[in-house]
């Protein structure tokens, strides 16, 4: 069944290029950062672990490229909505299961928990809601490499989807790309998205 659009309450927020800026230097300075530390004299673990965190640093700044991609195509209008049934459940645990891994490697668990008042079948856009999910999920990760996040889903008169990092404060950083991105993404599909910047903080 499908559940109604909620009210739009808030638009999303403002990006300055200042915002962009600080967004991707971030990752290219980690990743020059990385490269100096590489030398004839590291051992294979150090080589290893300096390797690990150069694909880390290039993962996040491609990520943030996408996203500053998708941003245009939002704001211009530009993006079409697939309207297909798909089974919201599955999603989530596709998401959750393609990010453990990853998630492990930092020491970080990942948990689901689906409530029964969740509806089966959705109809909208499953690839924009796996990128929102999945998107959230990296956003929640970023503040330690430790703990565990907590992916809930429920239903009322409204789809409520939660996620939280329980043993880490989250900034309160809505102004960063990540999140605005994912703030006008949930807006277009019809939903608004909330940040709780605080010990065991979450979206």
């Amino acid at each position: 069944d499908e559940l109604p659009t909620p009210p739009t309450i808030v638009d999303s927020p403002a990006l300055s290029a200042g915002d962009i800026v600080r967004d991707l230097r971030g990752p290219i300075t980690s990743m020059v950062a990385a490269v100096g530390l590489l030398s004839p004299e590291s051992t294979a673990d150090e080589r290893r672990r300096q390797l690990d965190s150069l694909q880390a640093y290039g993962r996040q700044l491609s990520t943030a490229l996408t996203d500053l991609v998708d941003f245009e195509q939002l704001l211009r209008g530009t993006v079409d909505l697939a309207e297909d049934a798909y089974d919201l459940s599955q999603l989530l645990h596709n998401c959750v299961d393609e990010l453990a891994p990853t998630l492990a490697d930092r020491g970080l668990q990942v948990r689901l928990a689906v409530s029964p008042t969740l509806p089966r079948w959705l109809l909208g856009d499953p690839s924009r809601v796996r990128q929102l999910i999945t998107r959230l999920l990296q956003l929640a990760s970023q503040p330690a490499n430790f703990g565990t996040l907590d992916v809930s889903a429920s239903a009322d008169d409204f789809l409520h989807i939660v996620v939280m990092h329980q043993d880490a404060t989250m900034p309160d950083d809505r102004q960063s790309l990540g999140f605005v991105f994912c703030a006008q993404l949930a807006l277009v599909l019809g939903g608004e998205l909330r940040l709780q910047p605080s010990s065991g903080g979450g979206f």
